[in-house]
């Protein structure tokens, strides 16, 4: 009983250590507001007056397309005049490579900021179905020679990579970096005084809605630091948002807030993990108790699967908020719930896919740890609300169920092994 007490308490130190790692923190290239507020364009003389007024720069607002990379839409500049081509300046562009997985993981997400005609660009969206809407920028003729000399010297090769992030340095808010220098910092002033009732989180989960897995995953990564209210401000990452704070800005700044449901995206998320959790269970236990050793085979092979694919991604989870420079993964409380520990219950399954009648009491041990440390965090986490504020909810509905069934089925198994054992004692004695 000793042994079993210090292996759990082994288990929480590491996940403890974890816990309480340091952001690793890398040099952004080309940092927008540093940059916009250090810049002195060579000569706005060069733009006549003419030339000026009547060119028109707009924001565009891309609805989000079928990628994974494009589900939150996408935002970019337009800059068009009868004399010239329409120009489009976009930013959060990347490309694949042979290193794009391996950046990924580390957080290194070196994207580019570029120009190009904006016909043909916008074409290419309007053939993938996505709505292309244009939202016209009131500046006078000195802030549209800003934004012009501004844009050409991102666009420059020395000057278009920057790190990108997410929440903090996209697409849509590089963009509105630019416009918020061109109201001397009023736009910002006003949007971040008024809430918009929501978190990061939350605003992702929105969009990630359709397809289960892939949201389920990404949220499980990220940490707490997207768990807090933002305010409108904040909440213009997503394009979407980004041009409705703007109209709402130009239209006298008034203030068309999005009403979010009361129990918002994330809790609809916990109901989904949940009802899916429970139809794996009941699918595994109903092939558990088959009479086909077929069946029983390919229960131990689907539960092998998917304590394999937690394994690797508790794994990616630890690597990335211990040694990557993903800030938005560290002090993540979700290695509570699944760790890399669950790897024991996986190699338990891989054996009885050959050997149905192999159990392996260290499998039967992380089971009943990892409920009970599950369990008891989630307790801890509504005494203590204000301290763990990480918004997880979905990670235990989706894992509690499974480590639950497990427990109770191989206690069954063993009341019913004691007793086959009791009855044959009994017999034997008989005779």
């Amino acid at each position: 009983m000793k042994k079993r007490i210090v292996q759990v308490l082994i288990f929480i130190l590491f996940i403890n250590i974890s816990l309480f790692s340091v952001p690793q923190m890398i040099e952004n290239p080309f940092p927008s507001v540093e940059n916009l507020n250090n810049f002195k364009a060579d000569d706005y003389t060069k733009y006549s007056q003419n030339f000026l007024d009547n060119t028109q720069i707009s924001l565009i607002t891309i609805t989000p397309g079928k990628e994974v990379f494009s589900w939150f839409g996408h935002s970019a500049i337009r800059i068009s005049n009868p004399d010239i081509e329409d120009r489009l300046f976009d930013t959060g562009v990347f490309s694949y490579t042979d290193t794009f997985v391996q950046d990924l993981v580390q957080g290194k997400l070196y994207f580019g900021a570029y120009q190009s005609y904006a016909e043909g660009t916008i074409n290419a969206y309007e053939r993938e179905n996505r709505i292309v809407s244009t939202l016209p920028l009131t500046l006078t003729n000195l802030e549209k020679a800003e934004t012009i000399e501004f844009i050409n010297y991102h666009s420059k090769w020395e000057n278009h990579i920057y790190l990108y992030d997410y929440y903090l340095d996209n697409c849509a808010t590089r963009l509105r970096d630019i416009i918020n220098k061109n109201t001397d910092d009023d736009l910002k002033t006003w949007a971040s005084d008024i809430g918009e009732g929501t978190t990061f989180r939350k605003l992702t989960t929105h969009y990630m809605t359709r397809n289960f897995l892939i949201n389920f995953v990404f949220n499980y990564l990220e940490g707490p630091s997207i768990d807090y209210p933002i305010n409108r401000y904040e909440a213009s990452f997503i394009p979407e948002k980004l041009e409705l704070l703007v109209k709402d800005y130009q239209n006298n700044k008034s203030n068309s807030l999005t009403e979010y449901p009361t129990l918002g995206s994330t809790f609809y998320l916990c109901l989904e993990a949940l009802v899916i959790s429970l139809i794996i269970c009941c699918f595994l236990y109903l092939g558990e108790v088959a009479k086909s050793k077929k069946m029983r085979r390919g229960v131990a092979f689907i539960n092998f699967a998917l304590f394999l694919f937690l394994t690797v991604a508790s794994s990616i989870l630890l690597y990335m908020q211990n040694f990557s420079y993903h800030q938005v993964t560290y002090n993540n409380e979700n290695l509570f719930f699944i760790s890399p520990f669950v790897l024991i219950i996986a190699i338990e399954s891989l054996i009885r896919i050959f050997n149905l009648g192999f159990t392996s009491k260290l499998a039967t041990f992380t089971y009943k740890a990892l409920l009970v440390v599950s369990l008891g965090f989630v307790i801890i986490k509504g005494i203590f609300p204000s301290v763990f504020v990480q918004d997880n909810l979905y990670v235990f509905t989706f894992i509690f169920p499974l480590y639950l069934k497990e427990v109770l089925v191989r206690e069954q198994r063993k009341r019913q092994a004691k007793a086959l054992t009791c009855q044959e004692e009994n017999i034997s004695y008989y005779y």
